[in-house]
């Protein structure tokens, strides 16, 4: 709640000092600087415990992939600013960490491909205002993303394809959340 609070005092002051008709409404306001505060959080916490545990360059490399092909998958959005801050930070350090086989990176490349093609672009109505006539076009891009993998073999980005492929299992057919 803390980034929607900000984000709703800063969008009220901006709204208080331009009364013109054509300022957009505060909860608008309030909206778009919470996607940004979370942007923002997130790329403070993801760059300090990268520096924190030596893994600076993959943890800022691991946000890069997994929102690259969040954005045309789509995927789950928690309720709470706050919240998504905090998990991506913990999932984004963690990622790093983990290592796998060759054989490991295929398997969870072409099973997140699967998921991808099964379930892209997951996105909720009231979270994206994506024209229906590119879901087919967002999902191909997604699944061809994650197919590139079978060539560069990137245990990183194997577990960036499953993490963002999981968040995709959370939203229902119609947009719903589970």
């Amino acid at each position: 709640m803390m980034l929607e609070q900000l984000s709703i005092i800063c969008a009220q002051k901006i709204k208080q000092k331009h009364t013109h008709p054509e300022t957009a409404n505060v909860n608008i306001m309030a909206y778009a600087l919470g996607v940004y505060f979370n942007f923002f959080a997130t790329l403070l916490l993801v760059v300090l415990v990268g520096w924190a545990t030596n893994e600076l360059i993959d943890t800022i490399l691991v946000m890069i992939l997994f929102n690259v092909i969040r954005f045309f998958s789509g995927g789950y959005h928690f309720k709470s600013l706050d919240v998504c801050v905090v998990i991506s930070v913990i999932l984004f350090s963690i990622v790093p960490q983990l290592s796998l086989s060759t054989i490991g990176i295929t398997l969870l490349t072409l099973s997140s491909a699967l998921i991808f093609l099964w379930r892209a672009p997951a996105y909720r109505t009231d979270t994206t205002r994506l024209n229906p006539r590119f879901h087919p076009y967002f999902k191909v891009t997604a699944v061809l993303l994650a197919l590139i993998n079978l060539h560069f073999q990137s245990e990183l980005y194997a577990w960036v394809l499953l993490l963002q492929a999981i968040t995709m299992l959370f939203v229902l057919k119609g947009g719903e959340s589970a």
